[in-house]
């Protein structure tokens, strides 16, 4: 999907703005490594002579960058009557080629912060995770290779990187001078991405990482489970909320209360365009991995959901996403992410309860059997006895 999409709250005082911008790579490794150097450099990159993020600090506007397996979203916190300007000072930031002395000093942070996150095991496998959902199970048991080799040999980022969508939330009323500013941002339809030809049957993948503490293990477990369109994406998100969503889950009860191996297990799922990803994850004592690994695997398949879960599970699903909804930072993120499935938000925040509430226990339970029943399609285990380039 491109384009503009306008979310209106009449009393808005502020706009916020989010544009998506793609980076190219021969692999999703390649493309996350990328984006992270276009992340670094974006906001120094020259308006004239000045940065962008001090041409935008005079307009009183607020810029941030984020990136992730998609690319890079640009975040604008702005008054309605300079959100023209903003725009305009972008649309001229990311048209301009990139100075080398700003590529070496991107790369220098990309790679930095690659030897922070590799020392830090929840850091390493968020990346890895994020990775995944946008990598085909295929070339999940290279990924971590994959991703070293990107993120210490970075390269530069596109000189001019692709617009591919944009949100505006909060404006006052649409404006025909704010939409036009916009669209002109959004420079052409972006290269649609073809369904990966994938087996369904990818054999399982185990990444064995290290990591500095000695005494525990970070256990990351995750099945690959159809994207968020897919008649079953509810039922599975009410599981995943049941196992590990909130402070008196099953993997809270199991872990943290009975065992006292884990502060905060959770359960969470994600999706990409193509497939979604389950994950589970837990810090257990080094020793106890493979008996943490059968536990959950008891969790997940034995199921029978009592009524008081299922409702639960709904009602913090929900609330979570009315909460984040109030606030305007937090719909353009919400929105964005779901934009990038191509999906229409304000639709999309109108289903969403209503295909929640149709997860009846019954088929709670057929779908987590169908889809969670067999082997995990991911495993990641981070601790220090694994050799350093394992």
């Amino acid at each position: 999907m491109t384009g503009l999409i306008t979310l209106l709250r009449p009393t808005a005082e502020l706009t916020w703005l989010r544009l998506r911008l793609q980076v190219g790579g021969r692999t999703a490794a390649e493309r996350l490594a990328g984006a992270h150097m276009l992340r670094a450099a974006l906001p120094e990159l020259p308006v004239g002579a000045i940065p962008l993020h001090a041409r935008m600090a005079q307009l009183g506007a607020l810029l941030s960058v984020s990136a992730d397996g998609h690319g890079v979203a640009v975040y604008l916190t702005v008054a309605p009557d300079r959100l023209a300007a903003a725009t305009e000072l972008i649309r001229a930031a990311i048209g301009a080629p990139l100075p080398a002395e700003l590529v070496r000093a991107a790369a220098d942070e990309v790679t930095q912060n690659w030897q922070w996150v590799r020392a830090d095991s929840e850091s390493l496998a968020d990346l890895l995770a994020d990775l995944a959902l946008h990598t085909a199970p295929t070339r999940w048991p290279v990924l971590y290779q994959e991703l070293a080799a990107a993120m210490t040999t970075v390269g530069p980022p596109p000189a001019r990187p692709e617009p591919v969508n944009a949100i505006l939330v909060s404006a006052h009323a649409p404006s025909p001078v704010v939409e036009q500013t916009i669209a002109g941002l959004l420079a052409g339809e972006p290269s649609a991405t073809p369904p990966r030809p994938e087996p369904e049957n990818a054999p399982p993948a185990t990444l064995r990482l290290p990591v500095a503490s000695e005494s525990s293990a970070l256990l990351r477990i995750a099945w690959r489970t159809p994207p968020r369109t897919h008649p079953d994406f509810p039922a599975l998100a009410v599981a995943a909320r049941i196992l590990g969503g909130h402070h008196r889950s099953r993997l809270m009860r199991a872990f943290r209360e009975e065992q006292g191996w884990s502060y905060s297990p959770w359960a969470m799922l994600r999706s990409a365009r193509e497939h979604g990803l389950w994950q589970v994850s837990v810090r257990v004592p080094a020793g106890r991995v493979q008996e943490a690994t059968a536990r959950i695997a008891d969790l997940v398949t034995g199921w029978a959901p009592s009524p008081t879960e299922r409702v639960s599970a709904i009602a913090h699903t929900v609330a979570e996403q009315r909460t984040l909804w109030s606030s305007g930072e937090s719909r353009l993120t919400l929105s964005g992410y779901w934009q990038d499935l191509g999906l229409w938000p304000e639709s999309e925040r109108q289903e969403w309860p209503r295909r929640l509430d149709e997860v009846s226990a019954n088929r709670l339970d057929d779908v987590v059997r169908r889809h969670l029943s067999r082997p995990p399609d991911l495993t990641v285990v981070l601790k220090q006895e694994e050799p350093v380039d394992a």
